[in-house]
């Protein structure tokens, strides 16, 4: 009788492609799509709802485009879909990470704070890819204080060599978002317009990478950026990506059929998926694929399901995980910049009596945009409060997803002074 094969981990928090193969965990194969934007273009900018798997997506992407990670690329991609058809530009970077939920602090600290940081992840990118550097330039690089001009001066000599740089920025508007919501309009423009330090550092990434990708969850940072941003295309509301993140119901099924292969779980697919679907389902992003694609899970969500399912034989008490409460509270105080006007209250009442609101949906607005009643649908939408289910015209029908969107949605209504508050099962 053949053995089968020891049973892959659960991949709970797992951020890191290559740890998550090394230690044979449960993969979800997201590679069809560097195949997909590699057509696109080189520029790209890309958004999705927190808790959807961007940062493993974005740790896939480090793993296949890096030069020093080829020797890897059997033990890594073997089975997933870019392993069978393999784009020409796989193993040929050199990646700069940078991943911008680690900055906070004070504002006044903000800048030193955030050169600090960009200049460590250079120094580091010059040790990992030593090789391709001269000792000349590298000494140069080190000498000086300014993570662009550390930047400028690895570029020129990699260009000058046709060496290709790869810069990625995960959670790119995380801290930007923080001083929008905490200090202000005028603190968040001193750092996004003219010679502020983030709008420099961006169009550095731009003029000197050779590809470069931001990811992250509203488009707010980008517009405010303005010629240091704007020429990234945005991916996030393209046909060809709608599932790029988040998990599809087969995808959920074929999940829970392998441990049940393991006798993890005995309870039958269909149950499952009847409990977890008005909860972690119903999500969509483009909206040609509205009707077309399959609806999509969280899929963060979705795992904390199946953990606690799998170690306890239970469903968890509470279906919704309290982590993703406590992510929403930035977006819970950019929505509160300013006192609540008459407006916005009604849109968010509107939206519980109905379940829906027919809106434009902006693609980008700046940041005195996001207290505007027109734009503030669309700031829902970004942050997973809403998503599409239909159009009329030229207005998109946005609509509440899930009951953990309308519990995120009710707590939200509970800062608002004079809320009529509904009861969940109300506007679930």
């Amino acid at each position: 009788m053949e053995q089968k094969e020891p049973m892959k981990l659960l991949p709970v928090s797992v951020n890191d492609f290559r740890d998550l193969q090394m230690d044979r965990m449960y993969y979800v194969d997201k590679t069809k799509y560097i195949s997909v934007m590699e057509q696109t273009a080189k520029f790209l900018f890309f958004t999705r709802p927190r808790r959807f798997g961007k940062s493993l997506f974005v740790s896939m992407l480090r793993e296949y485009y890096d030069i020093h990670a080829q020797d890897r690329y059997e033990q890594n991609f073997k089975g997933t879909e870019i392993y069978k058809n393999p784009t020409s530009e796989r193993g040929k970077y050199q990646i700069m990470f940078f991943d911008f939920s680690i900055i906070d602090g004070k504002f006044e600290e903000l800048e030193q704070m955030f050169n600090e940081y960009c200049c460590s992840v250079i120094e580091d990118f010059a040790t990992e890819y030593a090789e391709y550097y001269n000792e000349r330039t590298i000494q140069r690089m080190q000498n000086s204080n300014s993570a662009v001009q550390k930047l400028n001066t690895l570029a020129m000599e990699a260009k000058r060599k046709g060496n290709k740089l790869y810069i990625i920025v995960d959670e790119y508007d995380n801290f930007t978002n923080s001083i929008l919501a905490t200090k202000g309009k005028t603190e968040f423009e001193d750092i996004t317009h003219g010679t502020g330090f983030y709008r420099s550092m961006i169009k550095a990434f731009k003029a000197k990478a050779t590809r470069s990708l931001l990811i992250g969850v509203s488009p707010v940072t980008l517009d405010d950026l303005s010629s240091g941003g704007n020429n990234y295309t945005n991916i996030t509301a393209r046909d060809n990506f709608n599932m790029a993140l988040g998990f599809s119901q087969d995808e959920v099924e074929a999940m829970i059929r392998y441990y049940q292969g393991y006798g993890k779980i005995t309870r039958s697919v269909e149950d499952i998926i009847e409990e977890i679907k008005p909860w972690y389902d119903n999500y969509c992003f483009a909206e040609d694929k509205y009707g077309v694609d399959p609806m999509i899970f969280n899929s963060d969500m979705v795992l904390y399901y199946m953990s606690i399912l799998m170690e306890s034989g239970k469903s968890p008490k509470d279906m919704l995980d309290r982590n993703a409460c406590t992510d929403y509270e930035k977006m819970k105080q950019l929505i509160n910049l300013d006192r609540w006007d008459g407006n916005r209250g009604a849109t968010l009442r509107k939206i519980f009596n109905q379940g829906y609101i027919y809106a434009r949906l902006s693609d980008s607005f700046p940041a005195e945009a996001v207290v505007d009643p027109e734009i503030f649908p669309s700031l829902l939408y970004y942050y997973g409060m809403l998503t599409i289910g239909g159009s009329r015209g030229a207005r998109l029908k946005l609509v509440i997803p899930n009951r953990t969107a309308a519990t995120t949605l009710h707590l939200i209504a509970m800062q608002m002074k004079g809320a009529e508050l509904l009861r969940l099962e109300e506007i679930s």
